[in-house]
Order: C-alpha cells, then structure tokens, then sequence
C-alpha cells in the first residue's frame, strides 16, 4: 500500500480471533487512533442528541444499530482524525454495505485502508471464547449456540469482505493459531510489505 494517501489497518477475524488485542497493540505501536465500533457505539448512546438516543434505544433492545447510523459515526470519525494519523479498525466493516461506506469516506479524506485478516479455526476460537468467558464472566461467550451462530455470520460476511480487499490487492491473511506475540510480529512483517 506505498500511497501518498494516509493508510489505515483494519483488523478482521471472526469472534475469538483476538483482534482488540492486536489493535491495541498496534494503536501505541504507530500512535494510531482506535475505532473499535462497540465501544464508539457505548460512547455516542451516553449522549444527548439525535445520535446518541438512537443509538441507546437499539442497544436497549439488543438490536443491531442499523448500518446508516454505524456509517455515519464512522464518517465522522475519519473526518475528525488528523489528515497523516492512521486509523486502526477494530470491529468495522463486517460486511459489503459497510466496505463500500467506509471506502467513499476514506477516499473523501484522501485515505485508503488495508485488511489484516486474522484467521482462526472455528474449534480454536471456540475454545477461546469458553477461556475469555471464564476469565472475565462474559455471558456472550458462554452459550455455544451463540457462539456458533456468531461464527456462522462471521464466515458467510466474510467470503464477499476479503473478496473485496483482496480483488484490491489490500488484503493479507495472518496465521491467528499462535501466540499473541507471534501474531504481533507477523502483522508487524505484514504492514513492512503493504
């Protein structure tokens, strides 16, 4: 991705796949702003204004917030990050409607995003998931018919999404059934090669 533009990293992988763990990682590797989609959306529901209580109203009643309202706050957040600060996505796009969403605004600012994708087998991720869900008492990762079906989507998402990015020659697949420190460095090698 040697660009005059400004590069941004997205990172993808299905549930379990450590990507916040990378991003955060990668946030005070290149001092790099983090939009982690899940938490941008906690932040705006604590606001007034039209935004926020919409928002809050769809989190309140477990329902996905619909994707003109998840693109809109991802415009407004690349129009607020300085022009040469990269952007690290966490989270976002996870489908086609949000790939071509976040492609118009980054080419609006003069950006363009490469995809890191982490990939994991679905046993492993699994398997971690049960881990996390001991570890911290998360009750999402503690149903496995909840966590199949969060996979299911992943997996039939993400056929057209790396289609996209690898049609554009922006994508690179990073082996995700390691360490975390051996994933780190492969992504490190991976953005050297961009």
């Amino acid at each position: 991705m040697r660009t005059s533009k400004s590069r941004d990293l997205i990172l993808y992988g299905g549930p379990g796949s450590g990507k916040s763990s990378q991003a955060g990682s990668l946030v005070r590797k290149f001092k790099a702003k983090h939009l982690n989609m899940g938490q941008l959306l906690r932040q705006v529901a604590k606001h007034r204004g039209p935004d926020g209580e919409l928002v809050k109203k769809y989190m309140q009643a477990g329902k996905l917030v619909p994707q003109r309202v998840t693109s809109r706050l991802v415009q407004r957040y690349i129009a607020q990050t300085r022009p040469r600060q990269c952007i690290i996505f966490d989270g976002y796009p996870r489908n086609v409607f949000q790939v071509r969403a976040l492609e118009a605004a980054e080419k609006k600012h003069n950006r363009e995003a490469a995809m890191i994708f982490i990939d994991l087998p679905v046993a492993v991720a699994v398997a971690r998931l049960h881990r996390r869900a001991k570890l911290e008492g998360r009750t999402d990762d503690m149903d496995s018919k909840a966590i199949a079906q969060r996979v299911k989507i992943f997996k039939t998402e993400a056929k057209d999404v790396l289609t996209y990015y690898r049609g554009r020659q922006r994508l690179v697949r990073i082996n995700g059934d390691q360490t975390i420190g051996k994933v780190s460095r492969d992504i490190a090698k991976a953005i050297h090669g961009l």
